[in-house]
């Protein structure tokens, strides 16, 4: 069902920690990136979703393991909120080039905001079947 993948405090306000995980060109990507060996790396524009809110598509090839062929990953970024209080970023990704890699995707959440003495990073994950049967669960 899904649960806490990431759970941090840090010493940056939610702000900051928001433009090193999302701005488009982001340092901190680019390091990620050459770390896992990922390839072809496109970051489509953040343009305006639904109820107003910034969305874009990311694409990149995932290296091989020692199970898996390189792999074609989309990701659909969605902010569900940006505001003085924090920042939540939906992340749908899918894989159809794997094997079965059309049944399933992967959703992560971030949620970003201040306490009143630190930071706090968290990241949810959860995974659902394809869209036309997660539309059909509650929420």
């Amino acid at each position: 069902e899904g649960g806490i993948l990431i759970n941090g405090t840090y010493d940056v306000s939610a702000k900051t920690m928001n433009k090193i995980l999302f701005k488009s060109g982001s340092e901190f990507q680019k390091e990620v990136l050459e770390l896992q060996k990922t390839t072809d790396w496109i970051e489509g524009p953040w343009i305006k979703g639904e109820l107003g809110m910034p969305k874009r598509v990311v694409t990149y090839t995932k290296a091989a393991t020692k199970l898996v062929k390189a792999a074609k990953v989309i990701e659909d970024h969605m902010y569900t909120r940006a505001d003085k209080k924090g920042f939540v970023v939906n992340v749908s990704a899918s894989t159809p080039d794997v094997p079965y890699g059309k049944t399933f995707r992967t959703d992560l959440q971030y949620f970003l905001r201040e306490s009143r003495e630190d930071i706090i990073f968290s990241s949810i994950m959860e995974c659902f079947l394809p869209k036309k049967h997660h539309d059909e669960r509650d929420h």
